[in-house]
Order: C-alpha cells, then structure tokens, then sequence
C-alpha cells in the first residue's frame, strides 16, 4: 500500500489524502454502486406496491420485510465479518441482492407479481444488505492510516449519499417510461458489478488489533456476547447506541412513508417521489463532505444538535403542502440526518478494536433493525389517523428524546 502517512491540514488534503491507497479506491467505487441501487430499491418496491395494492400498510409492510434482517441477522453477520474475509462476506451479499431482483422483474413482466413477491424481495434484498453493511464498515479501517481515518469515513459515506441521489431518481424516471422490470434488472446489474469491485479489495492491517486467524473460533453467540459486553463498558458508545435506538427507528420512519405522503399530502406522481428521496440523499451527502473537510471536532455535542434538526426538520416537513417546498425541505433534512448518521458510523467504527469491530458495528445495525418495525405501525397508523399526524408524531417524540439525552447523558455529550 502507497500513500502519505502525514496528517493532512487543508480541506482540499483532508478530501483527496485518503484516495491515495488503492484498498479505499476500491471499496469507494464498489459502495458507490450499491448504495446506489439500494436507494433505487427503495423507490421501486413502494411505489409498485403502492400501485398494486394502493395501501399504506402494506408500503409499511415492504419496510418491514426489507429491516427485519437487520434486527434478527445482523449481530450474526457482524460476527461472521470477524471470521471470514470481509470482502467476500460483502459480495455474496450484494449478489443475492441482484437475484431478488431479478426474480421480481421476470415475475413482474409475465404480469404475474403478487403483494407477497415484493414483500419476499424486499425481505431477500434486506438479507444481502446484512451481509453487506457490517462487513463493509469494517473494511475501512485497515484500508488507510488512522491519520485519514475520519475522513475517509465520512467522505465514503457523504459520497455513496451522492451516488444515492441518482439512484431514486433514475429509479422513478425507469418507472415512468419503461417499467419496474427494467429498472428492477438494472439495478441487478449495477450492484453485480460492486460485487465484482469488492472482490478486489484486499485488507492491510493499518491499524491495532487482529482478527481470529489459525486458531480456535467461538461460536457466534458467543462472539456477540464479547461484543454488548465491551460496548457495555465505553460509556460513550453505550449512550450513542441508546440514542441511536430513538432517532433512527423513530426520527427516520418518515422516509419509508414517502410514497403515500408524495399521493395523498402532495398529489405528485413517481418522478416526484424519486427527486424527493434523492434530496434526502443529496443533503446527506452534502453534510458527510462538509464534515470530510474539517478538523478537530466535538463530536457528541454535533450529534446531539443533529438529533434537535432531525427533530424539528420532521416536524416542519409533515405539515408542507406544496411540492417545492417539501422538496427544499428534503435537502435539509438530509443535511442533518447525513451529519447524525456520518459521525455515528465514524465513532463506531474508530473506537471499536479491530478484533470485534464486525461485530460492535453489527450490533448497530441492529438499530436499523428496529426501523422496519415502526415504518409497519406507521403505516398501520396512516391510515387510521392519516400520514401528516404519524410523521408529526414521530417528529415530536424524537424532540423529547434529544432534549432528555443532551441532559442525562454527559459521556455523549463530551465525547471528542
């Protein structure tokens, strides 16, 4: 591996040190692709339910099925990322991703596509992510130096954010013109080509710590036990994962009732609600650059101000009745869910040790996990009380939640 082992100390230095090793090159080419049809996934399944059945409960239904791997797999997956080379663990899971999908276009096509087959993709789709997400992560930290650590995170992730802006909107432009079953085989295409990038990508260990090699290995159980033990002891990470249980599952539930808010409180078609998802992206992505950019930083109180603009950002969103407004509001929220969900993903994987960070980082995405759970009440609930209370709602409880941690939480609010 090549590269400049200095601390870098201008914006411009801090954006391109960390492309100077080849390993982060790969990876960010290959997260790029499918982060990407991940978001075009998102468009496509709700809405062609959405279609289909023209229920809210059951576009909360796909939410569900795609999450639900999160929550009941991911501690597993993380533990196997420990155990396996992680850039194989993340092909295999991209690649299942492309056979549900194509699954889904041919059954589409042949006019023969039921509710409970975008349900199965949705639930197949969120098992490769599973498989994807931990592993990935993990990756990163032996492809450069500590040095550039920061800022290879959060520009992979404000980029992969960017890329993610493309993908809904292609996906609702696809719909429009040609049909799910295009767009659903192109997204199999792009996200089998980041299989075959990620499958080049090979580790160097950069930074402390090594994984289980040539020796005896635990079962996974065992294994997550050792990893909500440690997370258990650093205060900080514990408070992160606790708030985290409130602001992902709750302050995030509105996106995944996108479709029905785009018809029933907007009246737009699919092109609108693919550029809506795309700016959510979009400001994500503009928040992890920013981030890239700058230097010394106190880390906890920036999440803790982020939680407040998820909070109130949620709250102004639900009660937008124009479509350009909603779509400004969309780049906002992004802004600040991009810098809550960015320094999330750099402390995890920063401050956990090499050896369990699989499975510290599965045991966050166990967080996501719940999200399917809640996007199926909200859906549920959206249609009993309508979709501008729920997503006022889960603004509001979310704003409880932060002002309670920005006091009872001092170890998240100093962390550095």
């Amino acid at each position: 591996m090549s590269g400049v082992e200095h601390e870098a100390t201008t914006w411009t230095q801090r954006l391109s040190s960390s492309f100077h090793y080849y390993g982060y090159r790969q990876l960010f080419a290959g997260s790029m692709l499918a982060q990407t049809v991940f978001r075009m996934n998102d468009v496509i399944l709700g809405w062609q339910m959405l279609e289909l059945t023209g229920s809210a409960l059951w576009v909360g239904m796909v939410a569900f099925a795609n999450g639900l791997p999160l929550l009941v797999l991911s501690p597993f997956t993380g533990a196997l990322a420990d155990r396996r080379e992680r850039r194989f663990v993340v092909a295999v899971g991209l690649a299942s991703c492309a056979v549900a999908a194509a699954g889904l276009a041919w059954s589409t096509a042949a006019g023969q596509v039921q509710p409970l087959h975008i349900v199965l993709t949705a639930f197949l789709t969120g098992a490769g992510f599973t498989l994807y997400a931990p592993a990935r992560l993990a990756m990163l930290p032996n492809l450069v130096p500590s040095l550039v650590l920061r800022s290879a995170s959060t520009l992979e992730y404000s980029s992969t954010r960017l890329v993610g802006f493309v993908g809904p909107v292609a996906a609702g432009f696809l719909i429009d013109r040609a049909g799910a079953p295009v767009a659903l085989l192109t997204g199999a295409g792009l996200i089998l080509l980041a299989a075959a990038i990620f499958t080049r990508v090979s580790e160097v260990s950069v930074t402390s710590g090594s994984r289980m090699r040539g020796m005896a290995r635990p079962s996974l159980v065992l294994l997550l036990r050792e990893a909500v033990a440690y997370l258990r002891t650093d205060r900080p990470l514990w408070s992160l994962l606790l708030l985290g249980l409130i602001m992902v599952p709750i302050g995030m539930a509105h996106q995944k009732l996108l479709p029905v808010f785009n018809r029933d409180v907007l009246a737009a078609g699919a092109s609108t609600l693919g550029l809506m998802v795309g700016l959510f992206s979009l400001g994500a992505a503009a928040a992890g650059i920013i981030l890239a950019g700058l230097g010394t930083l106190r880390q906890g109180r920036l999440l803790l101000a982020a939680s407040f603009g998820i909070a109130v950002g949620v709250i102004g969103f639900a009660f937008t009745r124009n479509a350009v407004l909603a779509l400004a509001l969309a780049v906002l929220l992004g802004l600040v869910d991009g810098v809550y969900l960015t320094l999330s993903n750099v402390v995890f994987q920063t401050c956990a040790p090499d050896a369990m960070r699989g499975r510290v980082l599965g045991v966050w995405a166990m967080v996501w996990g719940i999200l399917p759970f809640t996007a199926l009440l909200a859906g549920f609930l959206a249609e009993q009380i309508g979709v501008v209370a729920v997503i006022a709602g889960s603004g509001a409880l979310c704003l409880l939640f932060a002002i309670g941690f920005a006091y009872a939480s001092p170890q998240l609010r100093e962390l550095a």
